[in-house]
């Protein structure tokens, strides 16, 4: 399967649509839908296609008459498509595009978000699972097309992962692009996108930034502009330093939790031959596992490191914060996304850079030992993936492919840095300054050497990476509304 860049205008409109359901929650109007998109959109001669879930939420409230499920009753629930946010637009729809790689997008996981994108740019909304995801509310025939352990059954290692290839977020531009054209034959008008992406929803709204700008009406993002041009070893000297500081912050907060994280891993490194416990959903906590959170971290610390075993959180949640048995292409793809073209391979960087700093993360060496006693902090290291998470999350038929995807080097171009420095649709960012997934010098280069055209907002320092789903009202008061005061954001640029 060839790895040539995608042709961005031979995109053919997504084929066979369908209408799943209407949408059961009843603060929300809505409809499930079903798209078919070639599996290879680099590739004309491949004739394998896969299908994707998506749902269109075009109002509030459960109608007492619903549109009916069909062409008609869609372009009915799209409405007029007019947007007093893009006002050269004649047609605009509202697409939210969640973080990630791996994670699906379902529509109302955080109501707010949903309430308040409707609310602002006054079209309706479409989220769209990206490929090898599915929401647990699709048809259950959608299930096949769920990337999970046992996906490639039959194939080889180095055929998984030429697969795998086709799963980042150029072949994600390509399949919105795909149902968009499918939406304008239906609805026979030019139906422009307005993108919001939130952490790596940004990455993909850059991609379709750079290859289809006509096709879009406007961009916003939150927490997540890429770190073009930068290699994933750039990418994660930056991280671990922000991480390094965010785990001095935990332990100043709790600094009986030093000896507590020594005591849970030697408990872990001493069970089962050294592979840990099993948690109910297959993943295993080793001594190696990581958490999120510093009163999530902290609560879990404070309850291994007194009942061990019997702890009842471990019975109730996936204390590892990742879910890779949920979301496997997240740790397959997490480092790939960072290779922005011919001659980058990623090669474990996130591994590598972590030993390199073995005054602080001297855990990630082979020859660490987790049973010598306590020999200082032990520090967390956020979202890295590493080569031994896979197998700890009984990833098998995924370990050898991934170790081939990480010496590829041929990876399709993801930006164009030439048509992103002439960008002429309205773009906006909201940079969190002490974000410890999306570097903020990293992010502030892309605006200053990448995207001059970008209006991009320091955020308040208090706010997280992923506010948008905790306090999505005042995100949107700074990111759409430009309500900088109310909230004591900066304005940092605009040209």
């Amino acid at each position: 399967m060839p790895t040539k860049s995608i042709n961005w205008h031979a995109i053919n409109a997504a084929s066979d649509h369908g209408f799943l359901a209407h949408g059961d929650n009843p603060k929300f109007r809505s409809m499930r839908i079903k798209f078919r998109v070639p599996l290879a959109h680099n590739d004309p001669q491949c004739n394998e296609t896969i299908q994707l879930h998506a749902e269109l939420v075009y109002g509030h409230g459960q109608s007492q008459t619903k549109y009916d499920l069909s062409d008609g009753g869609l372009v009915k629930s799209l409405g007029s498509l007019t947007s007093p946010r893009c006002p050269d637009s004649s047609s605009t729809l509202a697409v939210y595009l969640c973080g990630g790689p791996g994670s699906d997008n379902p529509a109302f996981a955080h109501e707010e978000l949903t309430r308040n994108l409707l609310d602002r740019i006054k079209t309706p909304v479409l989220y769209l699972d990206y490929r090898g995801t599915v929401s647990k509310k699709a048809d259950a025939q959608l299930s096949e097309y769920r990337i999970t352990n046992s996906s490639f059954k039959g194939l080889s290692s180095k055929q998984v992962a030429q697969r795998l290839m086709l799963y980042r977020q150029d072949s994600i531009v390509a399949d919105f692009e795909a149902v968009r054209l499918c939406l304008n034959k239906l609805s026979q008008r030019d139906i422009k996108f307005a993108l919001v992406g939130q952490s790596f929803g940004g990455w993909i709204a850059m991609t379709y930034l750079s290859f289809l700008p006509k096709s879009l009406a406007r961009v916003w993002i939150t927490g997540g502009m890429p770190p073009i041009g930068k290699t994933p070893e750039v990418v994660y000297k930056a991280l671990f330093e922000r991480v390094a500081h965010m785990n001095e912050l935990y332990y100043n907060e709790y600094p009986k939790d030093k000896d507590n994280v020594w005591k849970i891993v030697k408990f872990l490194a001493n069970e089962d031959g050294g592979n840990g416990i099993r948690l109910p959903n297959g993943q295993r906590l080793t001594a190696r596992g990581g958490e999120a959170g510093f009163k999530k971290v902290h609560a879990h610390v404070e309850g291994l490191a007194t009942k061990g075993k019997n702890y009842k959180g471990l019975n109730s949640e996936d204390i590892t914060g990742f879910k890779l048995t949920e979301r496997p292409l997240y740790a397959v793809l997490h480092e790939s996304i960072y290779c922005c073209g011919p001659g980058v391979a990623s090669k474990w960087a996130a591994q590598r850079v972590g030993r390199g700093i073995p005054e602080k993360f001297s855990w990630l060496k082979e020859t660490f030992d987790f049973t010598a006693g306590s020999l200082g902090k032990l520090y967390f290291s956020g979202e890295m993936i590493y080569d031994f998470m896979l197998r700890d999350a009984d990833l098998t038929g995924l370990v050898e492919p991934s170790e081939i995807l990480a010496e590829i080097e041929d990876w399709p171009e993801l930006y164009d840095t030439n048509a992103l420095k002439e960008n002429p649709v309205p773009l906006t960012a909201l940079i969190y300054p002490k974000d410890m997934y999306v570097d903020v010098k990293l992010s502030w280069e892309t605006v200053k050497t990448i995207v001059p055209s970008c209006v991009a907002i320091r955020a308040p320092d208090a706010w997280p990476h992923n506010n948008v789903k905790i306090k999505a009202t005042d995100v949107f008061d700074v990111l759409i509304d430009g309500k900088l005061q109310k909230h004591s954001a900066t304005l940092l640029q605009t040209l």
